[in-house]
């Protein structure tokens, strides 16, 4: 994890280094439930003519700590690749351009990740973190992390039985997790474990169900929020949204971070 950071469906953390305030880069089962999001609009190729909406649940760095999103309008309107299509997010909007090499995202964005595809549009992703500069903290300090709304909620540890998920990023890089290791490996139970440290089933659904954890980090309170979502060719992925802050209300640092397969 970088020295600048703190952490973090799912995200990891170290207080000491979070931001309190909110250019252009590339990013490059069971217990379920039903999960919605901004809404989706338009169909078909799109084009200046004909845009195609993506709606997007929010998941904010400084949001309450209480496992619901920051926002459930998120969205992005794609007019079709190379168009600096329109992207709001919580408290902001932006621009974000699809190329055949990926995503630029335009100011105030500092940097961004594209994850999978969108299961209504290949152009835009399922996941996505974006990243801004944050004074005294990071030039790319990941402020949101937004997921699909047409992705369906995971509520209880067991739907999340035997999976791995091999990829942790904190400020639209990968890295290792402030309070584990760098995969987080859940067994036939639900148990997780990240580095040395294993979080029970119990403790999965707890998070899972807006409880905050205090235990894995000193003086935090960390969420999970995860999801199983289709992309645009009908593979199904998933997401775990971390969100950590040293409060559970109105805080004033915080961290927000994804765990993806």
């Amino acid at each position: 994890m970088k020295s600048s950071t703190l952490v973090a469906i799912l995200i990891s953390i170290t207080l000491s280094a979070c931001g309190g305030s909110s250019g252009s880069n590339n990013s490059g089962s069971g217990g379920n439930g039903a999960s919605t999001g901004g809404g989706n609009s338009g169909s078909g190729t799109p084009s200046t003519s004909n845009p195609v909406t993506t709606g997007y649940l929010d998941f904010n760095y400084l949001q309450n700590v209480n496992g619901t999103p920051a926002s459930t309008t998120a969205s992005i309107v794609d007019k079709g690749q190379n168009n600096a299509n329109a992207i709001t997010f919580f408290n902001g909007s932006a621009t974000v351009t699809t190329t055949s090499g990926g995503y630029n995202w335009g100011s105030p964005l500092t940097a961004g990740v594209g994850i999978s595809t969108a299961s209504n549009n290949s152009n835009v992703p399922s996941v996505i973190e974006l990243c801004e500069n944050i004074s005294g903290v990071s030039s790319t300090k990941s402020i949101d992390v937004l997921v699909q709304g047409k992705a369906t909620a995971i509520t209880n540890a067991t739907g999340l039985a035997n999976q791995t998920f091999g990829t942790y990023r904190e400020d639209c890089g990968t890295s290792t997790s402030g309070w584990g290791g760098s995969t987080l490996v859940f067994d036939s139970n639900g148990n997780a474990t990240s580095g040395s440290v294993t979080l029970t089933a119990a403790q999965i659904t707890s998070m899972l169900s807006g409880t905050p954890n205090t235990t894995i980090v000193s003086g935090g309170f960390a969420t999970f929020n995860a999801y199983s979502y289709q992309d645009a060719y009908g593979a199904t992925g998933y997401a775990i949204v971390e969100h950590l802050a040293g409060s559970v209300n109105n805080p004033t640092k915080g961290v927000v971070s994804v765990w993806t397969k």
